[in-house]
């Protein structure tokens, strides 16, 4: 199963919503953020964590 990471670059004229919309994953994975600190964690299609990562917050 493939899985396309967020890179945690800001987006320094976006809004946070807009910025958060550039997560992808692949078709059978998922995934699960919070606002605050951008917290992301990609499942497999079990269910299972594949990773988690905290994206830069923007200024």
């Amino acid at each position: 199963t493939q899985t396309t990471w967020l890179h945690s670059e800001p987006l320094r004229d976006e809004p946070t919503a807009s910025f958060l919309k550039v997560l992808k994953t692949d078709l059978t994975g998922g995934a699960i953020l919070g606002d605050h600190f951008k917290l992301f964690s990609v499942a497999n299609s079990d269910g299972q964590a594949l990773g988690d990562g905290i994206g830069n917050r923007l200024a």
